[in-house]
């Protein structure tokens, strides 16, 4: 997924879409500098995520607990294996917070 300012994007499964609305700069307060984006969801981005997780609870609401159990450790493991080196960053950032 691409972090970058000018390319602020959401999540409808299973993948990440461009916004189609204006970006608004996030700001580090320390240095004033511009380091990231987030965009205003237009009605139909809206739409469309609210419409994807109706459909996704849908389908969990289905799975017996060990199903289920599979699909959070798989998340788990993801999330242990990913580097959250730029996220960690930009939150640090956007809160005027030295990072080294």
């Amino acid at each position: 997924m691409d972090f970058s300012p000018d390319r602020p994007t959401f999540f409808v499964n299973p993948d990440y879409r461009p916004m189609a609305g204006t970006a608004k700069p996030v700001i580090d307060p320390a240095t004033i500098e511009t380091v990231g984006a987030i965009a205003a969801a237009s009605d139909s981005e809206i739409d469309a995520v609210l419409t994807a997780a109706t459909r996704a609870q849908a389908a969990w609401k289905k799975l017996d607990a060990k199903s289920r159990a599979k699909h959070l450790h798989a998340v788990a493991n993801a999330i242990e294996a990913a580097d959250f080196t730029r996220c960690a960053e930009l939150m640090v950032r956007e809160m005027g917070k030295p990072y080294p």
